[in-house]
């Protein structure tokens, strides 16, 4: 059994006095709450930072706290380790963690400054019989309309470059839905769904 799990962090890494008060206080009772968690993969949204470096620097502060992993490592002698993070112009970023001895396999970041918070897409050997496809991603707060539209192109992105039989989870501000069929993943209440994959 795998779990999976979503979390809008809600500005993690915004410090401005006037919006929290105890930015400390607030940040480890969010570890605490992702530790509590304790799933093996986790979708986050709302990472704030002005360029995609901040946002990268997010989410490694993020998976420091908790225990988790972002990071693909490169073979030796290329580029360094990518960070799990798709930056978004908004400021707004998504990224992906997941649990240690989960293995990234690809990484790809869709939409940043066409989507309001980018799409963040990881395929994981998760120890089942083939990876899993994972993404991140957060709808346009502001216009239902666009949220509508959006939904069904980030469908399409999501599904980009996948296999048919690939199994993939796709997670979003407060629900997750599966792309791939046969359905894996069962859709629980907060963001939380777990699945028996095949081989696992």
């Amino acid at each position: 059994m795998i779990t999976f799990a979503t979390y809008n962090l809600f500005n993690f890494g915004r410090n401005d006095p006037g919006a929290v008060t105890d930015v400390a206080a607030r940040e480890e009772n969010l570890f605490e709450v992702i530790r509590d968690i304790d799933s093996d993969v986790l979708a986050v949204q709302e990472l704030i930072g002005a360029t995609p470096d901040a946002a990268a620097d997010q989410l490694l502060r993020l998976a420091d706290a908790t225990g988790m992993e972002c990071l693909l490592h490169q073979p030796v002698g290329k580029a360094a380790p990518k960070v799990a993070v798709a930056s978004a112009t908004s400021g707004f970023s998504t990224g992906v963690l997941w649990r240690t001895g989960i293995t990234p396999i690809a990484w790809r970041a869709i939409g940043p400054g066409d989507l309001w918070h980018a799409l963040a897409t990881i395929v994981l050997d998760i120890g089942g019989a083939q990876p899993v496809k994972v993404g991140s991603y957060h709808a346009d707060p502001f216009r239902p309309d666009r949220r509508f539209t959006d939904a069904l192109r980030v469908i399409s992105m999501f599904r980009q470059d996948q296999p048919e039989d690939q199994l993939g989870t796709l997670h979003g501000r407060r629900k997750a839905s599966t792309v791939a069929e046969p359905r894996p993943v069962k859709i629980l209440e907060f963001g939380r769904s777990s699945a028996r994959l095949p081989g696992g």
